[in-house]
């Protein structure tokens, strides 16, 4: 009996101990979850997950079975055959799961590869074509030493680079490259910086190679932009024009510059039911009508007289429930007293 307990324990020790070294997806920040449904796919990672659960269950399950049976064992013989089965059980079960542990091995080694990234922090995100100039200009603004070359796609993962601003800690996200292509032509390299792009809070500096020695046009590389913005729209962008050392704008074509121009006002392109609606600070919810149109521009000064008035009511309330003789600092003498 004291081995088949024995032998639970320390499997499910062991089980316990590789669950709690997986984070559960449908509790991570969603920049994480999705690399991970973007590496691994998101239902046979929670599958894998489920099987070694289930085998835990499994084996706790078996032991307290053969635990009663052994109570009402009739011979050494009988209790030597249940220990037996027993313990053949719960390695049949634990055997069966090497795959999904190979899976989870794989999984955990690509996990610890994984950028450290500060969902919360302050955050600048290089984004554009490949070999436009992105890990050159992170290298100059922050601390990081990311790989450089002269073809594209040399950056493969996101790296993360730090700098301070007036006393204040930033980091600097360098994404891969992303080609003008429908999200499914997309592949994993392109797709965690679609990732980066759509579920952090980051200043985004989109860097576009006027030169276009990275081997695509002005045109080509203002359609990524426009095809970019949606997931950008919540956030602070910059254009960056880079490599103007090698071509200056004044050599650009009027082409080239009419679709640089078109840049600076994406919401010339939107289509609203009133052009009046087009410059909304705070996007249209129903009818025309945001939440700015429902904010009162005097409500501080109307929560502060809010607060004068409520102060007031309560001094004045103190006021007459204080008994009489304290206005005058005498008590008043009774018929009790005067005896």
């Amino acid at each position: 009996m004291r081995k088949i307990k024995f032998c639970r324990e320390a499997f499910a020790e062991k089980l316990q101990n590789l669950l709690a070294q997986f984070p559960m997806i449908d509790t991570i920040h969603p920049f994480y979850a999705d690399l991970l449904n973007i590496f691994y796919d998101r239902d046979h990672y929670k599958a894998a997950l489920g099987q070694v659960r289930g085998v835990a269950n499994f084996l706790d399950a078996v032991c307290s079975d053969y635990v009663r049976l052994l109570k009402y064992a009739d011979g050494p013989y009988k209790c030597k055959m249940l220990k037996k089965a027993a313990l053949g059980r719960m390695c049949s079960a634990v055997r069966r799961l090497k795959q999904t542990l190979a899976y989870l091995a794989q999984v955990r080694t690509h996990l610890a590869r994984l950028p450290s990234v500060n969902v919360y922090a302050k955050t600048i995100l290089l984004a554009g074509h490949p070999n436009v100039g992105k890990s050159t200009f992170m290298n100059a603004l922050s601390n990081a030493n990311v790989e450089t070359a002269e073809w594209a796609f040399t950056t493969k993962n996101i790296f993360v680079g730090h700098f301070y601003f007036d006393n204040e800690p930033w980091q600097v996200l360098d994404t891969p490259g992303v080609l003008d292509r429908p999200l499914s032509a997309r592949n994993t390299i392109e797709m965690s910086a679609i990732v980066a792009m759509a579920h952090l809070q980051a200043a985004v500096l989109y860097l576009l190679d006027v030169s276009t020695q990275c081997g695509y046009s002005i045109a080509e590389q203002v359609s990524l932009f426009k095809t970019l913005a949606p997931l950008l729209k919540t956030k602070p962008v910059l254009v960056v024009l880079n490599k103007t050392d090698l071509v200056s704008l004044e050599d650009l074509s009027a082409e080239e510059r009419a679709s640089l121009d078109s840049m600076k006002e994406l919401r010339k392109q939107w289509i609203v039911s009133q052009e009046e609606w087009r410059y909304d600070i705070v996007p249209e919810i129903f009818d025309g009508k945001n939440v700015a149109d429902f904010v009162d521009s005097d409500i501080l000064q109307k929560l502060e007289q809010l607060e004068a008035e409520e102060t007031h009511e309560a001094d004045r309330f103190i006021g007459e429930r204080r008994p009489k003789h304290l206005y005058s600092g005498k008590r008043s003498i009774g018929k009790t007293d005067r005896r």
